[in-house]
């Protein structure tokens, strides 16, 4: 026996959908690590340096990165917005399904 309001609630939502909610999670999540990620840039990052100058030692590599290069993280939103708009296929008007056994197929998506 099939549920006679499973196809009430389906014909209720867009056909079209396009995952304003993932949206909103990727945008949320990609814009909370770039702001923490700056903090740490703006306020840890210097108090270690400090610390190992004192100390006569160099910043680890990853460090020194940081300190250097923490405002790209702000690209990651803009990316999260282009990936959105491409849509699930990878790319708009079209959809776009490896086939995980061989590499010619990625060589030529990419």
């Amino acid at each position: 026996m099939s549920n006679p309001y499973a196809v009430a609630a389906r014909a209720a939502r867009p056909a079209a959908s396009r995952g304003y909610g993932l949206l909103a999670v990727g945008l949320l999540s990609s814009g909370l690590t770039a702001i923490v990620m700056t903090a740490i840039g703006l306020f840890v990052v210097p108090q270690f340096q400090e610390v190992f100058t004192s100390f006569g030692v160099v910043l680890p590599w990853i460090t020194r990165a940081l300190s250097h290069g923490y405002g790209w993280i702000w690209f990651a939103p803009v990316l999260v917005l282009v990936q959105w708009r491409r849509g699930p296929g990878g790319s708009i008007g079209r959809t776009w399904r490896p086939c995980w056994a061989c590499w010619r197929c990625w060589a030529v998506r990419w």
